[in-house]
């Protein structure tokens, strides 16, 4: 039985009529059971899939269906989530995105200690907007340190400044001022909206 007739049948076992994880990813609704189906496959995926672009498809498939409301609060799929960015050699970007839509989907509150860690062990931030989008929810002295440790990565500055604004964060105009002469055209640009609304 190759991987994709693997997938039919554990997606077809909790009754979910679709035989393929893209077209789960594009059905029209998603279903409770696919949950622990994916978590399932990303836990096992080296050893069911072929190395090389099949395995990473089928892994950007499973963190896709994994980004809805139906995955919230679920720990074995956070902790599955989250090691996607652990994985070495380092995860292409190309997964890593989804992974992060598909963490931020899944966390809660009380999740920020290990966003934060992921963040700080990623040197240039690939893949890690949406993480960095996330910290905008914190309105804490830690969730703005948190930010303002990612303003060095080129790669999630806008993000970062973002952050700092949904926040209202406190004593930060001069740091995100400075990127209004940012190389991005995006970063400028988050850049002044931010100071539109940053205090004094």
């Amino acid at each position: 039985m190759n991987h994709y007739e693997m997938m039919a049948r554990d997606l077809h076992a909790v009754g979910i009529p679709e035989s393929d994880v893209w077209e789960l990813v594009n059905a029209p609704h998603g279903y409770r059971e696919q949950v622990p189906v994916m978590v399932d496959w990303l836990e096992h995926l080296d050893e069911r899939v072929p190395a090389g672009d099949e395995r990473e498809s089928m892994r950007q498939g499973c963190l896709r269906v994994l980004s809805t409301s139906l995955s919230k609060g679920n720990r074995e799929a956070f902790e599955i989530v989250a090691h996607q960015f652990e994985i070495e050699p380092r995860l292409s970007e190309y997964v890593l995105f989804p992974a992060g839509i598909a963490l931020v989907c899944i966390a809660e509150r009380k999740d920020f200690p290990r966003i934060v860690e992921i963040l700080d062990a990623s040197p240039d931030g690939v893949g890690c907007s949406e993480l960095v989008r996330f910290l905008g929810r914190y309105k804490t002295a830690e969730g703005r340190e948190a930010a303002i440790a990612q303003l060095a990565k080129p790669e999630v500055r806008m993000d970062a400044i973002r952050a700092l604004r949904q926040q209202r964060a406190p004593g930060v105009r001069d740091l995100v001022a400075q990127y209004l002469d940012d190389p991005n055209l995006t970063t400028r640009q988050q850049a002044a909206r931010a100071l539109e609304v940053l205090p004094e």
